[in-house]
C-alpha cells in the first residue's frame, strides 16, 4: 500500500522535466533560423555602400547611391564639393559665396535681397535690387529741391524757408546702402532785426514783430516836424532795418505877424498852440472878423483878417435950432462912447455953464443932442468924446430982439389926457402971433436901479440909458422897465419889480439879496425940441436878507400932474427973468 503513492509522486518530476527540454529545443532553433536569414540579408544590401555624402535612392525598383546637392561623384566611393559660384548663379549685384555642399549670394552695396535676408539662394527667385530711401526726411524751416530719385547714392538739396537764413550744419542728404537718408542737419533761423532803431522826438507805431519784412512807422511828437522821403523803416534780409532820413525838428513860428495901430497880448511863446491877440489901439477900431493869431503845425502863424482903421467922429455935423447931430465912425461893432456936453452961455448980463452927459447906443451911427438953450443968448457948446479926446465946439448965436416990458401972463391954464398941460397966452408977446399953445408931453416912464447906493445920492442927468446886460458891472445903474405914457391904463399902473420880464424892451432882473438898492423914477418929456427929465427916488432898499420877490409900484396920473405943474412953474419963472 506503501509503495503506490510513492510511485506517483516520483513520475511527476520527470514530466516537467521533458517538457522544459522541448521547449528548450524549440527556442534554439528559432534564434538559428534569424541568424541564418540576417546572414543573407547583409550580403545583398547596396544603400550599405553609399557615399557618407551620398544618399540611398531607388530608381527603377532599384536601389542606387546619389550624391547630396552641392556634390558630385558616383555616390558610393567618390562624392566631393561642387562649385556652384561657377556658373553665376546668384544674378546681377551679388556675390557668390561657396560652402561646403551648398553657397550663398551676398549683393551688392547699394542693393539688397528681394526677400529682405542678408543672404539668399535665388532658388526661390529672390535677386538684387537697389536700396530705395523713400521720401526725404524733414528739416524745419527748410526746403527741398523736386526729387526724382530717392535710391542708393542720390543726394537732396536742402535751402531755407523764406524769411530764414543757415545757422549752422550741412544742406546735403544722401541715400545710403542701409536705405537711410544722411548727412542733411541744417539749421534755419528766422531773420530777427532786433529793436528798430530809435528817432529822436519821435513816436513809433509798431506791432512789436522784428521779423523780416516787418515795417515801423514814426510819427514826430507834438510841437516837432518832419523832414524826409520816408517815415518808416523795414527789416531787411541782412537782418538789419533799413536807413531811414526821417527827422523830427521843432516847430518855431518865430515873430506873430505885425499889425498897424495894434496893441498884442502874447506871451512869447512861439510853439505850436501858441495864441496871439490883437486889439486896436486908442482912437482905432477894428474891420474883420478874426482878432488872434494861433502857431499851426507847419510852422507858421495863422493869416488875420483884422484891421485898424483910425475912428472917426463928429463927421458931417449938421444943426437945426436947437439939435445938433453927426455921424461917427466906429466900424459894424459900434463903440460905447459916453459924450460930455458943455454949454457955456455968454453975455453982458450973466455967464451960465451946463454939464451933461450922453451915452448914445452903442451901434448908432448917427448922434442926435438937443440942447436946452434960452432965446436971444449966444453959446459957446463943447462936445467932448471921453475916449478920443476928441472935441467938437459949437458957437450958437441967437438974434436979441429988446423985450416989450408988458410982462407975459398966463392964463387959462389947463391939463387934458392926463399927461398934457396948456395956457393962453395974452397978445403981445410976439407981434406976429396973437394966441398960441404950447404942450409938455410927458413921452415915457422908467424905472431905474442903482445898486449899492446906501443914501441914494445921484444926478437925474447922469444916470444911464443901460439895460441889465449892458451896465458893464455889478455896480452900475441900469434901467428895469419902461412906459409909454400913453400904455398906462385908467390912470394906474401897478409894477412888479424883479418879475424877470420886459418892459420897454428892458429886461425887469431880479434883485439880489444882502444888498442895498435905490429905485428911481424918472419921467422923460419933450417940448418942441427940447427934453427933459426929472427923478424921484421911489424906493430905497437896505441890505435885504431875502431874494426880493416883488416890489410894486404904482404910477398915478396925478405925477405926471404934478410933474407938469412943476416945468409949467419953471417956464413961468424963466419967462419972468426974460422980461425983467
Amino acid at each position: 500500500m506503501k509503495s503506490g503513492p510513492v510511485g506517483a509522486t516520483r513520475g511527476r518530476p520527470q514530466f516537467l522535466l521533458l517538457v522544459l527540454w522541448a521547449l528548450l529545443l524549440l527556442t534554439h532553433s528559432s534564434e538559428e533560423e534569424k541568424k541564418r536569414k540576417n546572414t543573407r540579408d547583409v550580403i545583398f544590401d547596396i544603400c550599405a555602400t553609399c557615399h557618407a555624402n551620398a544618399t540611398c535612392i531607388q530608381k527603377d525598383g532599384k536601389d542606387i547611391c546619389e550624391c547630396n546637392y552641392g556634390f558630385m561623384g558616383n555616390g558610393i566611393t567618390i562624392c566631393h564639393d561642387k562649385n556652384e559660384c561657377l556658373s553665376g548663379i546668384c544674378g546681377e549685384h551679388a556675390v557668390c559665396h561657396n560652402t561646403h555642399g551648398s553657397y550663398y549670394c551676398v549683393c551688392h552695396v547699394g542693393f539688397q535681397p528681394s526677400n529682405k535676408h542678408e543672404t539668399f539662394i535665388p532658388n526661390d527667385g529672390t535677386k538684387c535690387i537697389v536700396v530705395d530711401c523713400g521720401p526725404p526726411p524733414y528739416i524745419p524751416n527748410t526746403l527741398s529741391a523736386p526729387v526724382n530719385k530717392t535710391t542708393y547714392g542720390n543726394q537732396i538739396l536742402y535751402v531755407c524757408q523764406p524769411n530764414y537764413i543757415l545757422k549752422s550744419g550741412n544742406s546735403t542728404a544722401v541715400c545710403n546702402a542701409k536705405g537711410k537718408w544722411e548727412g542733411a542737419d541744417m539749421v534755419c533761423k528766422e531773420i530777427d532785426c532786433g529793436k528798430p532803431p530809435w528817432l529822436p522826438n519821435a513816436d513809433i507805431i509798431w506791432n512789436n514783430s522784428t521779423t523780416l519784412g516787418s515795417t515801423v512807422y514814426y510819427k514826430c511828437k507834438d510841437g516837432f516836424q518832419s523832414f524826409g522821403e520816408h517815415n518808416f523803416s523795414q527789416c531787411k534780409i541782412s537782418r538789419k532795418w533799413e536807413n531811414i532820413t526821417f527827422e523830427c525838428k521843432e516847430i518855431i513860428c518865430g515873430q506873430p505877424p505885425v499889425l498897424s495901430f495894434s496893441n498884442v497880448i502874447w506871451n512869447g511863446s512861439t510853439h505850436p498852440g501858441s495864441t496871439v491877440e490883437y486889439n486896436c489901439m486908442k482912437g482905432f477900431y477894428s474891420m474883420g472878423t478874426k482878432s488872434h493869431s494861433v502857431c499851426t503845425r507847419n510852422g507858421s502863424w495863422e493869416m488875420l483878417d483884422l484891421r485898424c482903421k483910425k475912428v472917426q467922429d463928429f463927421v458931417d455935423v449938421t444943426w437945426k435950432d436947437p439939435c445938433v447931430s453927426w455921424k461917427r465912425h466906429y466900424g459894424s461893432a459900434g463903440v460905447n462912447e459916453t459924450y460930455q456936453v458943455t454949454m457955456l452961455m455968454l453975455g453982458n448980463e450973466s455967464e451960465d455953464t451946463t454939464d451933461m452927459l450922453i451915452k448914445p447906443p452903442a451901434t448908432e451911427m448917427t448922434v442926435n443932442v438937443c440942447l436946452q438953450l434960452r432965446q436971444h443968448t449966444n453959446y459957446t457948446v463943447d462936445i467932448i468924446a471921453d475916449s478920443l479926446n476928441l472935441r467938437l465946439r459949437l458957437r450958437i448965436a441967437h438974434p436979441v430982439i429988446h423985450p416989450v416990458v408988458e410982462k407975459t401972463v398966463f392964463n387959462n391954464i389947463s391939463i387934458f389926457n392926463d399927461t398934457c398941460i396948456k395956457w393962453q397966452r395974452v397978445p403981445g408977446r410976439r407981434q406976429s402971433e396973437e394966441n398960441y399953445l404950447v404942450e409938455l408931453n410927458h413921452n415915457s416912464y422908467q424905472v431905474i436901479v442903482i445898486p449899492g447906493i446906501p443914501l441914494c445920492n445921484f444926478n437925474c442927468y447922469s444916470l444911464t440909458n443901460h439895460s441889465y446886460f449892458t451896465k458893464g458891472s455889478e455896480s452900475g445903474s441900469y434901467v428895469t422897465a419902461e412906459f409909454s405914457a400913453k400904455s398906462i391904463p385908467e390912470n394906474r399902473l401897478t409894477f412888479v419889480l424883479g418879475d424877470r420880464l420886459y418892459y420897454g424892451g428892458f429886461y425887469n432882473a431880479p434883485l439880489k439879496p444882502r444888498k442895498a438898492y435905490c429905485i428911481v423914477l424918472r419921467t422923460v418929456s419933450k417940448w418942441n425940441w427940447m427934453r427933459t427929465q426929472s427923478c424921484v427916488i421911489w424906493a430905497h432898499i437896505r441890505d435885504i436878507s431875502f431874494p426880493v420877490q416883488h416890489l410894486t409900484i404904482v404910477i398915478l396920473s396925478s405925477v405926471a400932474a404934478i410933474s407938469t405943474i412943476f416945468l409949467l412953474l419953471l417956464c413961468l419963472a424963466c419967462s419972468t427973468f426974460n422980461s425983467s
